[in-house]
């Protein structure tokens, strides 16, 4: 079935976006936070940057896979996409 004509109504419009919106709220906020962190909030930020420093620093320290690991991943990646 094919609509008519006046199905259709195209409306053009003009939008305005006001891009500065945040740069305002941040700056009315003189550098203060929207939530203040609880002591619990910068207990667990302490721990996840330290748990993520090691886990750099191990994973540096390890070099390459040796050979025998590396195709051992690799098969199991294989296997694991079918």
């Amino acid at each position: 079935m094919i609509a008519p004509e006046n199905a259709c109504v195209r409306i053009s419009h003009v939008v305005e976006v006001d891009t500065t919106y945040l740069d305002r709220v941040l700056a009315e906020r003189k550098g203060q936070p929207f939530l203040t962190p609880t002591d619990r909030d910068q207990d667990d930020a302490a721990i996840a940057a330290a748990l993520a420093a090691w886990l750099r620093a191990h994973r540096a320290g390890a070099g390459a896979p040796s050979e025998s690991g590396g195709i051992w991943r690799r098969t199991g990646r294989v296997e694991g996409l079918r």
